[in-house]
């Protein structure tokens, strides 16, 4: 279909190719790179230990894009620019949604994203590897930073020396003064920021960490591996009866199936209540996985043949296009159906994250069906590994808008004043980004759902920013919107919860 949808079979061994694909070039560290990193370092040290994840993470994350740019600013284009615009877009994620397993997707994206920004990849195998090169990146670049250090150890010795020395006769002064005035004057000791030196450790290895990561990122920039030399080459076509019978068996396996079983496929409430002894479990979750499975599996056989179909003459680029294009359409049918049935269980059995990212997941795996589609237009697509991250971070995002605790706290508070049932469990295990929601209903489960969720809302802004949100660097829209609203609508602790 593709030559960049080529599975890795074939490949020689990473570390065979290592010095081909991330030659030692010579260069040493930029000028400003140390410093930049050591301020990321600084950044994240005070905004994120002590704080959930919120506005610092942002920062810092800025932070560390600042270390990168010396080392980008002369390669800059609108592939930089857009994947490195994607990334902040995850990381601004961070700063509005308060649910922890989205915001751990989003900064798990985020790092992707901008691993692929710094070293993208035109093939399946390059893209893939180039989302993973910061990791790849922090042992790599020892030898570049070793060089610009000691080629700078005089200067830089005496500009640290004297740097250490300001910092701790500046840092004498503010503690003693700021402890007299801060003891003479309640007003002024309350804008004194607390320092736990508990976590002082914790500040160090931030540091330390967040500093090494602005390194990695700033080499990857300043010398990006070659991936797409570790891509399987074309192989050998094969005859073209050898990979057409066995595509056409599967696509009129395909139509039997949606055809055959289009009752079952799109049936819903009448297929499961006219069917003897088959529930809505059975219905929806086996179908949903197998199905689900079934989009993985075409995708690799679209792959797999692409890599192995000859494409010399007009009529094998016709049975090609033609062969996997319906393989394709088909798979789109699966992808619906697969959807469709989890619509009817979360009709039936309300909403959870867990349904509620698979929608999106599967919904990912219909964007990149439509993707191959396209791609076979002209059976190349050098687009077509940068179109799955952007995509994949794509999907994110519109989870995010989606704001998912909220919607399925939404979903099933409609549900219970509809039928009088409520999962009160598992509306408490939600996030702050649920509070609206969850408002809405009626006292007294209103107060017990509230005072039963992770930050015991009782209505006061402290409490529902508990979990740790300190000042600025902890700030989150999702936090911010539920202690304003409990401020004005506190939950009453006096209530008899029903049991």
């Amino acid at each position: 279909m593709t030559d960049a949808v080529m599975p890795v079979m074939g490949a020689a061994p990473l570390g065979a190719e290592l010095t081909r694909v991330w030659p030692d070039h010579g260069r040493e560290i930029r000028r400003p790179v140390p410093a930049l990193a050591l301020l990321a370092g600084a950044v994240a040290a005070v905004l994120v230990p002590d704080a959930t994840p919120g506005l610092g993470i942002l920062l810092t994350g800025l932070a560390v894009g600042a270390t990168v740019l010396p080392t980008v600013r002369t390669r800059l284009g609108v592939h930089e620019v857009a994947f490195a615009g994607l990334g902040v877009a995850l990381l601004t994620a961070v700063a509005v949604r308060d649910a922890p397993w989205f915001v751990a997707l989003c900064m798990l994206g985020a790092a992707g994203v901008a691993s692929f920004a710094l070293a993208p990849g035109r093939t399946l195998v390059g893209g893939l590897l180039g989302g993973v090169s910061l990791p790849l990146a922090a042992p790599r670049c020892l030898p570049w930073l070793n060089r610009g250090l000691r080629r700078h150890a005089t200067g830089a010795a005496r500009r640290w020396l004297a740097a250490a020395r300001i910092t701790a006769v500046t840092a004498v002064l503010l503690l003693v003064f700021g402890s007299l005035f801060a003891a003479a004057d309640a007003a002024f000791a309350s804008l004194v920021p607390h320092v736990d030196l508990g976590l002082l450790p914790v500040r160090v290895v931030t540091l330390g960490f967040v500093a090494g990561v602005a390194v990695a990122a700033a080499f990857l920039g300043d010398a990006p591996p070659s991936w797409d030399v570790v891509a399987p080459r074309p192989a050998r076509p094969v005859r073209m009866v050898e990979w057409l019978v066995p595509i056409v068996v599967l696509n009129v396996l395909f139509l039997t199936f949606v055809t055959v079983q289009l009752t079952v496929l799109f049936g819903g409430h009448r297929h499961v209540l006219g069917t003897d002894g088959l529930t809505y479990a059975e219905y929806a979750r086996s179908g949903f996985g197998q199905l689900v499975v079934v989009t993985l599996l075409t995708l690799s056989v679209v792959a797999a043949t692409a890599r192995f179909a000859p494409r010399h003459s007009r009529a094998q680029r016709l049975a090609l296009r033609t062969a996997l294009g319906v393989l394709c359409a088909l798979t789109l049918v699966i992808v619906v159906s697969a959807l469709s049935r989890l619509h009817l269980y979360e009709e039936v059995f309300g909403f959870t994250r867990l349904r509620l990212f698979m929608n999106a997941f599967e919904t990912w795996l219909g964007v990149l069906v439509v993707l191959v589609l396209l791609a076979g237009i002209r059976l190349r697509a050098r687009w077509l590994a940068g179109a799955v991250v952007a995509t994949a971070g794509a999907t994110l995002l519109v989870l995010g808008a989606v704001n998912p605790d909220d919607f399925v706290a939404d979903r099933n508070v409609d549900r219970y004043l509809a039928t009088g049932k409520l999962d009160v469990g598992y509306l408490q295990a939600l996030s702050a980004d649920a509070v609206p929601a969850v408002d809405r209903l009626p006292e007294p489960m209103r107060s017990c759902v509230l005072l039963g969720m992770s930050g015991g809302f009782d209505g006061s802004a402290g409490s529902a920013n508990a979990g740790g949100v300190v000042g600025f660097s902890g700030w989150n829209l999702g936090r911010a919107r539920a202690a304003d609203l409990l401020d004005r609508h506190p939950a009453d602790s006096a209530l008899t919860c029903p049991t």
